[in-house]
């Protein structure tokens, strides 16, 4: 039995209960999203019976029905048909895969948590044949006469079918499982408290049962997961944990991450997935030891739409906006100095841009930067994405003496020609990589024209500003840009609502910005970059843009969390 085969029925069935709506949940949002979320309070029930190792755990908290009938009742009539076709399109997946039919099989008893998860990286603990995951779906009973109806009447239709099936009673629990077939992967289901569970093995339904028999082996009891959901402090629809260093040894083994990522930290990533308005938010937190010891940032004092460093975005650009580089750096060397996979990946990754620059990231830019800052990218047709950084001039002499260690870094470090040029009546200093045309018989310069010269980077100034841009022409649109036509601008209002109100840091990644580029040009992410080129999710063709943004503690925190926010604005 194939990984792949069994991930693909899994996830078909996890689409539709978990996400059941997300493809339309632009039109629930219209609606009244508060009648849908929980109260931070409450926690998966199903963290009882999943094993502490768990790399992957996302819980839904809402009946996906109940989230369903909003998506209609939001949507315009005109859509509804459309709406409609999207679920019954994925009902007919999982009924494909499974043989599972969602109406009449589970929609009759289900209560409001649905569980999907990862629950092992391997289920017989031995890679040398190859990586085996364990996968587990926990369903909340309603309705317990008419679940195990229901169960029963499933495998009553797999005998008709023809399907082996197998009965089995481990620690007083029965459970029923199919044997894979070349069409369909095994099934394992039994029923364990107030819950239906399918997994694709019997090794791992036996697992939960061992789980939730003795506490200390679940993952209610792992102390970075009770840490992180416990602090979640937004109502929610869902939660997803995430433990990155048994993810890293499946993504490698699976051939998903690179293997040089694998030795990922002791560290988890929580998510508390809520809705708004204007799209899906998601509060995050990292829990990671390695930060216990960190300055925080201060938050920012400004809103986003006042920070200076803004008015030089181009239209159609992506963005990083924050402030105090310097600390910022500070931060992430610390916390990925005791992984020396990631050291050598962020080291590697400064010295690409650092070498495109023609002067030292770390050394020449972060040391300096104490206010507020842009990273602008525009994406280019016929070439690799343009960018442009603006820095808040806080200091003039600091910014004065910083513009001059600018250029002399290009000239004598990175051996760079440092001139002016005028355009338009800007004057804008150019550091240009001179190279000579050389001649293969004599390996002589054939004539002065044989000179020629790539611009490494262009950098200008206004009285706020100090600019730093990879082209004549990113510059010019930098200088030239309009802040009310802009469309990042003209959607800043609604950025900064969907900002947590102590943000430090925010990334705004528009729909036009090619992600999977921008990674490939990061060592050893390529095969990272394949990936996300492949794949076909039905809610990417529905972003309009992504906000990430980091955010300062609240006063209860744990010193070793660090908090964010993902918020994906939908069409």
């Amino acid at each position: 039995m194939k990984a792949k085969s069994v991930f693909i029925g899994i996830a078909a069935a996890a689409i539709v209960l978990l996400l059941l709506s997300i493809t339309a949940v632009s039109r629930v949002l219209s609606a009244s999203p508060g009648n849908l979320l929980r109260d931070a309070t409450v926690q998966p029930i199903a963290a009882t019976f999943l094993p502490k190792r768990s790399p992957l755990v996302a819980s839904f908290l809402v009946n996906p029905d109940k989230l369903g009938l909003s998506a209609k009742l939001a949507a315009p009539p005109g859509d509804r048909a459309a709406l409609r076709r999207e679920i019954d399109d994925l009902k007919r997946l999982v009924k494909q895969e499974w043989a599972l039919d969602y109406d009449a099989d589970v929609k009759p008893w289900l209560g409001n948590e649905v569980t999907f998860a990862v629950t092992t990286t391997d289920l017989d603990r031995q890679p040398e044949n190859g990586l085996q995951p364990g996968y587990l779906l926990a369903l909340e009973i309603d309705k317990p006469g008419v679940a195990k109806k229901s169960v029963e009447a499933f495998w009553q239709k797999q005998a008709i079918a023809g399907i082996d099936l197998a009965f089995e009673q481990y620690q007083g629990v029965p459970f029923i499982y199919a044997t894979p077939t070349s069409k369909r992967p095994g099934l394992t289901a039994g029923i364990l408290g107030k819950f239906v569970l399918l997994t694709n093995d019997p090794k791992a339904m036996r697992n939960a049962i061992n789980d939730i028999q003795v506490p200390d082996l679940a993952l209610a009891s792992f102390n970075n997961y009770k840490k992180s959901v416990g602090q979640l402090s937004e109502a929610r629809v869902g939660v997803a944990f995430v433990n990155l260093a048994e993810l890293g040894k499946w993504g490698a083994g699976s051939g998903s991450i690179p293997s040089n990522l694998a030795n990922l930290p002791e560290a988890a990533i929580t998510l508390g997935l809520g809705l708004d308005r204007l799209g899906v938010k998601a509060e995050t937190l990292l829990t990671l030891d390695s930060l216990a010891n960190l300055p925080a940032i201060a938050a920012s004092t400004s809103s986003a739409t006042d920070n200076k460093a803004t008015q030089s975005i181009p239209v159609g650009s992506s963005v990083i906006v924050g402030r105090d580089l310097q600390q910022t750096w500070q931060q992430i060397n610390a916390a990925v100095q005791p992984y020396p996979e990631l050291t050598a990946l962020l080291d590697r990754t400064i010295a690409l841009v650092s070498s495109h620059l023609g002067f030292s990231l770390e050394q020449d830019i972060s040391a300096w930067v104490r206010g507020e800052y842009a990273i602008s990218l525009q994406p280019q047709a016929d070439r690799a994405n343009d960018w442009v950084f603006a820095v808040q001039k806080t200091n003039p002499e600091i910014a004065k003496t910083a513009i001059a260690q600018l250029d002399d870094s290009a000239r004598s470090k990175s051996k760079l020609t440092v001139g002016e040029l005028e355009v338009d009546g800007r004057e804008l200093t150019v550091w240009t990589r001179l190279s000579a045309a050389i001649g293969k018989a004599d390996k002589k310069v054939s004539s002065p024209a044989a000179i020629t010269g790539t611009v490494a980077a262009v950098r200008s100034q206004t009285p706020d500003l100090v600019l730093v841009a990879n082209s004549v022409d990113a510059m010019e649109a930098a200088l030239t840009a309009n802040p009310k036509s802009s469309d990042y601008k003209s959607n800043a209002k609604a950025i900064a609502a969907t900002l947590p109100r102590n943000y430090q840091t925010y990334a705004y990644l528009n729909e036009k910005l090619d992600l999977a580029a921008l990674l490939a040009d990061v060592p050893g992410l390529k095969q990272m970059s394949d990936r996300i080129t492949k794949s076909k999710l039905p809610i990417v063709d529905r972003i309009k843009a992504i906000t990430i943004a980091s955010a300062s503690s609240n006063t209860k925190d744990s010193p070793n969390v660090r908090r964010g926010q993902i918020f994906l604005v939908l069409e």
